[in-house]
């Protein structure tokens, strides 16, 4: 697909991927970055690759982009009063009206974690016999590892089973065989990123990095990062110490600023210190959440359909959104700073439904995106996954080597305004 400057895209993404690290090194990209350009790379290099786009409120997004309409962030509520329990069921109700109103079944993708798990019980909950003969579940090996005992008790012998290891199963495989696809991708989105757990985890670690002043107020401040009443800036050494690179002078002080003035300017109650790796997740970092499935795990030219139609992204409603804004240290999202209480709304809402004891109180969050990208026998798929740039405003995938890409990327980065 060709692109030429001053083109806007849905989402682009400047990846740590082989070919796009051979391009930046062979070019001296990074050295002839404009200070926004380097910006960015140093969000490749130290958040995995991950781009930053935001939604709503000041921002300086790399290219020029335009948000999906399926992310467009709605309006703040104070008032909304639906639980989560009730926008979950609703969900579920959703789906219970797909497969009422047409003949496709839905295949859920379950990794075994707290987000497809969460999908899973709603329907169960909420669907007749006959109506969860016709879910469907893409899962490998790792799904049971990661939740034996739920497979054991409720997977097992009573839905079909599809194997995505490895990613040999394309969402293209699953909806050009009739079937509608439920992922769970934009969990995290509600609950704020497993980097404030992760942080949470190495606190100490990162306060005795800093002076002394520091030290001891940050040790004050450990067991209130839920606390509406102790803002975030009151963390803001940790915050720029966690995310600093020991090789890019004053990185992790740029981010926070840039994400400190984008919070000021969205009118959005951000207060506490897991608030803030909340909005982190829920405005800059949700569109690549939301569109990274379909490009890895997708081998469409063009996604329309996919996005608008055949790819439920469960997460992503007006209603979710509207609860996530409104339960911020409440004890919803995280009970103290244990990762075991990180999502504890989901928690609880599984275990209304499986009684499971140790479920709600040990279970942590693991990683599962990286397990399910094709690798080995599926070389052809990465070399294609690796070289996806972006998603232009006409749905049309973007490719690192289609006409006029590099030149594209190069003219961004380097750009003096």
């Amino acid at each position: 697909m060709n692109l030429s400057i001053g083109d806007p895209i849905f989402f682009g993404r400047i990846s740590t991927t082989r070919p796009f690290e051979q391009f930046i090194a062979a070019n001296d990209l990074y050295e002839k970055a404009s200070p926004e350009g380097k910006f960015y790379l140093n969000v490749k290099k130290k958040l995995s690759g991950l781009t930053l786009q935001s939604r709503y409120g000041e921002w300086s997004n790399l290219f020029p982009v335009q948000t999906m309409p399926g992310l467009v962030m709605p309006e703040y509520d104070p008032i909304f009063s639906k639980t989560f329990e009730e926008v979950t069921d609703q969900r579920a109700l959703d789906v219970k009206k797909i497969l009422n109103e047409t003949d496709r079944n839905v295949i859920l993708y379950y990794s075994g974690g707290f987000d497809s798990t969460i999908c899973l019980v709603a329907l169960m909950r909420n669907l007749t016999e006959a109506e969860l003969k016709r879910i469907h579940l893409g899962m490998s090996l790792h799904s049971v590892i990661e939740s034996p005992q739920f497979f054991k008790q409720f997977i097992a012998g009573k839905f079909k089973i599809i194997d995505t290891t490895n990613g040999n199963t394309r969402y293209n495989d699953v909806i050009d065989q009739g079937n509608y696809l439920i992922t769970a991708d934009n969990g995290d989105c509600l609950f704020g990123t497993e980097a404030a757990t992760q942080l949470y985890y190495s606190y100490e670690h990162i306060a005795n990095k800093l002076n002394y002043g520091s030290l001891t107020k940050l040790n004050q401040l450990m067991n209130r990062v839920s606390d509406a009443a102790m803002h975030y800036s009151n963390y803001s050494d940790i915050i720029i110490g966690y995310y600093d690179l020991d090789d890019v002078r004053g990185f992790g002080q740029e981010l926070y600023e840039r994400l400190d003035r984008n919070i000021k300017s969205s009118q959005i109650p951000v207060q506490s210190l897991h608030d803030f790796f909340w909005w982190f997740i829920f405005n800059p970092k949700c569109v690549h959440c939301y569109t990274r499935g379909s490009l890895i795990f997708g081998d469409y030219t063009n996604y329309q359909e996919s996005f608008e139609k055949f790819v439920i992204n469960w997460y992503q409603t007006d209603d979710y959104q509207r609860w996530s804004m409104v339960n911020n240290n409440n004890g919803q999202k995280i009970m103290g700073v244990t990762a075991n209480t990180y999502k504890w709304a989901a928690r609880k809402y599984i275990y209304d439904f499986t009684k499971d004891d140790w479920y709600l109180n040990f279970k942590l969050k693991i990683k599962s995106l990286h397990r399910l990208k094709p690798r080995g026998n599926e070389r052809h798929n990465v070399d294609n996954i690796e070289n996806r740039f972006a998603i232009d405003t006409n749905y049309n995938l973007v490719s690192l080597n289609d006409p006029g890409v590099k030149e594209y990327i190069e003219h961004y980065l380097t750009r003096s305004n």
